[in-house]
């Protein structure tokens, strides 16, 4: 019981302890006082979860002490159905795998109901079979959309193979595009062979939702890597980004040598460079290394792109790295993209660069002096913190201090013996 919970409902800290004891010791078929609001806060939640909900949090934290009364307010014949939707959704986002009975129950309650969709789904997430009669009746065409997306949910995690000619099925209509790509998504957890050929001619199919094509090829990796490899050489290109980047996703999980000119390709492509760029670092493409500078050099990588790129580049060491890098750092960059400059500096080895850094000891952004620290010492092994006197002399940038016999560091970068320090996020 945690004294959140306490505070909120006024009690005392030994009546919350004792009414945690029972409910240890009488199992889940019924709440105490101290447990009674908790379903009916989760149930008031306009969405159920986790960063919505406090009431989520509070069961979520008490180790599961308080977590029997959502079960609780979910049988109760007087909730209401769509509070036994949130619940229900509740426990499953709480695994709460020893309640699956609570489930059942709840959706033998809502029989024809709007919201058993919801419950069934929420059962088969705990891991539940006994759901599966209900999500194949509900993932029918003709029944609403918003069910035949959750059932479909529902039999993928079960892996329910039972479900799998209705699911492809459901690839066929062009009709409904959101159920091809939530039917795409389900048989690629079910894994059944049978949905092969229906997932390649969805994926391949021009003008068609593309989230649909998408999961399409992402699930047919998984049933036939050969025919996906095949599709995905010719996604690459795709103008749009989302299928360009699954299909240069498809072609790294399934590597072949001569996949590499489309991979190469892929880096002039706006969406999917960062995915290319893991393919190099991947398999150390050295040929993709002058593009890979290039991209450095001419700015406009998003975030998660620049992080790919300059990975792969620490990777391959292309021939003037440390200075594309070093040009990019004295430019206009954003703090975020120079910290991830500065980190990549140690990797690439170059020892040459080290009296270039060392202006950025004094730079009025903490996390630019704590990252240029970090690149000073694990390039030169020296340990000498922020000093910049210090740096100054190690790096010969102070000639009159240089040759003094008070200093006690190497003064020769080619003799430092390089040593970890941790980067600075």
């Amino acid at each position: 019981m945690s004294k959140i919970a306490d505070n909120r409902r006024g009690r005392t800290t030994g009546l919350a302890l004792a009414a945690g004891w029972l409910l240890a010791g009488l199992g889940t078929g019924w709440a105490t006082d101290a447990h009674a609001d908790l379903g009916d806060e989760v149930a008031a939640c306009e969405f159920a979860d986790f960063q919505r909900c406090a009431a989520l949090q509070t069961a979520a934290a008490s180790r599961k002490a308080e977590i029997p009364a959502l079960a609780a307010k979910l049988t109760a014949a007087a909730t209401p159905a769509a509070a036994k939707a949130k619940l229900a959704l509740g426990l499953a986002m709480l695994d709460a795998r020893e309640h699956k009975d609570a489930l059942d129950a709840a959706a033998k309650q809502l029989a024809g109901a709007a919201e058993l969709a919801d419950v069934r789904a929420a059962q088969a997430r705990l891991g539940d079979p006994r759901a599966i009669p209900d999500l194949l009746q509900l993932v029918a065409a003709g029944q609403p959309l918003r069910n035949r997306l959750l059932a479909a949910g529902g039999l993928g995690v079960l892996h329910a193979k039972e479900g799998a000619e209705l699911l492809i099925q459901a690839l066929g209509d062009a009709k409904v595009p959101r159920m091809q790509a939530e039917g795409a998504k389900a048989l690629a957890l079910i894994g059944d062979p049978r949905a092969e050929l229906p997932l390649a001619n969805l994926a391949g199919t021009a003008g068609a939702f593309v989230p649909a094509r998408t999961e399409a090829l992402q699930a047919l990796a998984r049933l036939s890597a050969p025919r996906a490899r095949t599709l995905a050489l010719l996604l690459v290109a795709h103008p749009s980004a989302e299928l360009g980047r699954a299909a240069v996703e498809v072609l790294r999980a399934h590597w072949v040598p001569w996949a590499e000119p489309a991979v190469l390709a892929a880096l002039d492509l706006p969406g999917r460079r960062g995915a290319a760029a893991r393919v190099a670092a991947d398999r150390l493409l050295a040929a993709m290394g002058p593009k890979l500078l290039t991209l450095v050099a001419n700015a406009g990588l998003e975030a998660d792109e620049l992080v790919f790129v300059l990975d792969a580049i620490g990777k391959l060491k292309p021939a003037g790295a440390s200075q594309v890098l070093l040009q990019r750092l004295k430019s206009d960059a954003a703090v975020e993209e120079k910290i991830e400059l500065l980190k990549t500096f140690p990797r690439i080895g170059d020892l040459t660069i080290l009296a270039e850094l060392v202006p950025y000891l004094s730079d009025a952004e903490n996390r630019i002096v704590a990252n240029t620290v970090y690149a000073l010492e694990n390039l030169s092994g020296q340990h000498l913190g922020p000093d910049v006197k210090a740096w100054r002399r190690y790096t010969g940038l102070d000639p009159a201090a240089k040759d003094s016999k008070d200093s006690k560091v190497s003064k020769d970068p080619k003799t430092a013996r390089p040593a970890p320090a941790p980067a600075v996020p």
